[in-house]
């Protein structure tokens, strides 16, 4: 016991040591932004880029707009699993679109970026989050109702009033005046 008492004599804390013994502090050089700000500009130039792009969105066009890592987590590191659901969503798109009146054209910027918000809703669909590709859904929808209007659809205007709500039958013997 003895021994262990002299072995850690002399040893200070960390922040009772000596300035001349602190360990430097990390410093960023003066003209690096913080980490948290690296590559956002460049995140958005290329986000920019990709919405000015010509012709048929592919699966690749797709990969460039997304995280790699989350278009391998939601598509389950399977490439047919990020083709069945860009199927899906350009065609949902498509059909979306022409109910408002309006022509469907990929090369459109509103068109492409509708298009990623339902490639992501039917992504997060895939894997069973429910929530976030709700939230997915509610952003393509307001992109095609602030663009080209409401989706029509055979009994009206589709609306997103969220999940519907079922009819509650009264208890036996129940009434309305309390009787």
């Amino acid at each position: 016991m003895n021994d262990t008492l002299n072995q850690t004599e002399g040893i200070l804390p960390e922040e009772e040591l000596p300035p001349e013994e602190m360990p430097p502090e990390e410093e960023l050089p003066e003209d690096e932004p913080p980490a948290e700000e690296v590559g956002t500009e460049e995140d958005q130039e290329e986000l920019k880029d990709w919405l000015e792009g010509t012709g048929q969105v592919t699966i690749q066009d797709i990969k460039t707009a997304l995280p790699q890592q989350d278009y391998h987590t939601l598509t389950i590191g399977e490439e047919q699993n990020g083709i069945r659901c860009l199927t899906i969503a350009k065609l949902r798109a498509k059909a979306d679109i022409q109910s408002t009146g309006h022509q469907y054209d990929e090369a459109v910027p509103e068109v492409r970026l509708a298009l990623l918000k339902l490639f992501v809703y039917e992504l997060y669909a895939f894997v069973g989050e429910s929530q976030k590709a709700q939230d997915a859904y509610q952003d393509y929808s307001l992109i095609i109702r602030t663009s080209f209007g409401d989706i029509r659809t055979k009994t009206g205007v589709a609306e997103d009033g969220g999940p519907a709500v079922a009819a509650m039958r009264a208890p036996a013997g129940w009434s309305r005046h309390g009787r």
